[in-house]
């Protein structure tokens, strides 16, 4: 579902008690909406997608959000993905993919795509180094992703 609100709130029903409260206080997304939200199947990292920029009455950037479930904070800055606004999400049952979808261009400005994403920390690990030109340190890894 969608929340106005800016907020999601991960709940344990187990203990019937709040565990956390993402993107609480302020919202990432513009106009505050959250479209979706979708769990890595370890449970680590939650995504949730939404509109980055709007457009006029449409969105004309969407973005996702990765959300560290352990460290409770954005692992990482918004990530731009369609033209209009993405309104679905699925990662894949091994949890190195991401597919998020938009509507079509006559709903919410939609690009009407599909895109898979590499959640893989190793690829991005590759092009940042690639980018960079240079080999990662392991000094790297605990600042970078000690909460993964």
């Amino acid at each position: 579902g969608t929340t106005t609100t800016g907020k999601v709130i991960l709940w344990d029903i187990a203990k019937n008690k709040l565990v956390d409260e993402m993107i609480s206080n302020r919202s990432i997304f513009q106009g505050g909406e959250v479209r979706q939200v979708a769990f890595t199947p370890d449970g680590k990292i939650a995504i949730a997608c939404g509109c980055g920029k709007s457009g006029g009455l449409a969105c004309s950037r969407g973005e996702i959000i990765h959300w560290s479930v352990m460290a409770s904070r954005l692992w990482g800055p918004p990530v731009p993905t369609h033209t209009g606004e993405p309104v679905r999400l699925a990662v894949s049952s091994t949890g190195t993919h991401l597919a998020s979808a938009s509507t079509p261009p006559n709903i919410l400005g939609g690009d009407a795509r599909i895109l898979l994403w590499d959640l893989r920390t190793e690829t991005w690990i590759e092009k940042a180094c690639d980018i960079a030109n240079r080999g990662f340190m392991e000094s790297g890894a605990e600042v970078y992703l000690s909460d993964l």
